[in-house]
C-alpha cells in the first residue's frame, strides 16, 4: 500500500521536475490546462491514499444517538479537515513517505 503511494508522489514530482520557473508549474498542476495532473491524482494518488485508509478502518463506528454507523474512508477525510489537522496530516505523510524511502534504499530489514 505504501508503495503505491510513494509510486504516485515519484509520478507527480516528475510531472513538475521539467520546469523551475512557478508559472511554468502552476500551469502544471492546473488540470484544465495539463489534463495529466488529474490523472496522476485522481487515478493513482487518491486510490492510494483510499486504501490506506480503508486498511485499518472498523466496519462500525458506535454513535450514542443511532448506534452502529457503516464507518467509510470519506468519514477520516471529513474528521481530518478540522481546523488545526493539516500539520498532523502533513506530519503523517512525511513520516510515510521517510519510511518508504528507508525501504527502497535497504536501510530497513528484518532480523529474525
Amino acid at each position: 500500500m505504501l508503495k503505491s503511494v510513494g509510486l504516485a508522489v515519484e509520478s507527480i514530482t516528475a510531472h513538475f521536475s521539467p520546469s523551475r520557473d512557478p508559472e511554468e508549474k502552476i500551469r502544471l498542476g492546473n488540470s484544465l490546462l495539463s489534463p495529466a495532473i488529474s490523472q496522476l491524482v485522481l487515478g493513482q494518488l487518491c486510490p492510494a491514499i483510499k486504501n490506506i485508509l480503508q486498511d485499518g478502518l472498523k466496519a462500525f463506528k458506535l454513535d450514542l444517538i443511532v448506534g452502529q454507523r457503516r464507518n467509510k474512508p470519506w468519514s477520516v477525510v471529513e474528521a481530518l479537515t478540522q481546523p488545526g489537522i493539516y500539520l498532523m496530516i502533513f506530519t503523517i505523510i512525511n513520516y510515510y513517505y521517510r519510511i518508504l524511502q528507508l525501504y527502497k534504499g535497504g536501510v530497513i530489514t528484518y532480523n529474525s
